[in-house]
């Protein structure tokens, strides 16, 4: 996810100039964030190896209202009732999708809790990154130089060699992953975070729309009415 979402940067990296892509004020806050998100990501990923995955999908979902509570304690944002509500219709809407069972009462299930609560402290540290001015491509392709090696490290005790298939797939999620990730840090440079972190729930219907799409899997009454 990092090495590929680094490789797919790399032109841009090229053409802006390495020296320019690589030089920020901001080295300190840079290593913070890419901790920070390293942490989220593998908690993300255990999580669907410690719960099934509707649970896990389920508690990850309360990132947004750990972002906005944050952007209100940290960033001195505003946030009105109509954010607050917004963001407790959004979670009630992905419960009804996912409906999670009795795992959500597990010790387990603080695994994702606390992986949503590290990416939430991510995203406030982007949106700082972009208040301060930095480049929102640079901001995104530090963290994939800095992640890269840091995930390798850990990975390398558990290496399992991918086939060419897996490789298409992962470049596949490095390039949307870098896409999606160079929008977001934009927006926040456009807009407050409390208010953004609303959007993550389309997350939900774009992934009923794709899994029809490409998977043949029909939506259920339960997945229309989230």
């Amino acid at each position: 996810r990092n090495l590929f979402g680094l490789l797919v940067l790399l032109p841009w990296a090229f053409q802006f100039g390495l020296r320019q892509a690589v030089t920020t004020k901001y080295w300190p806050f840079f290593m913070w964030r890419t901790c920070i998100g390293l942490t989220g990501m593998f908690g993300m990923f255990l999580s669907v190896v410690l719960l099934p995955a509707a649970e896990a999908v389920a508690l990850n979902f309360v990132m947004p209202m750990f972002a906005v509570l944050g952007a209100y304690l940290f960033l001195g944002e505003k946030v009105g009732p109509r954010r607050w509500i917004a963001t407790a219709v959004g979670f009630m809407g992905m419960l009804i999708i996912v409906q999670p069972g009795s795992d959500l009462f597990k010790w387990q299930a603080a695994v994702p809790v606390l992986a949503a609560a590290a990416m939430a402290a991510a995203i406030l540290s982007v949106k700082h990154l972009t208040s301060l001015g930095e480049n929102p491509v640079r901001a995104v392709f530090l963290f994939g130089l800095l992640a890269t090696p840091i995930s390798f490290s850990i990975t390398a005790f558990v290496w399992v060699t991918p086939s060419l298939y897996q490789l298409w797939i992962m470049l596949l999620v490095g390039a949307t992953g870098s896409a999606a990730h160079v929008c977001f840090t934009a927006a926040f440079k456009r807009a407050d975070a409390s208010s953004l972190m609303v959007f993550d729930y389309l997350r939900l219907p774009f992934v009923a729309f794709f899994a029809f799409l490409l998977l043949g899997e029909v939506p259920s009454l339960w997945i229309w009415a989230g």
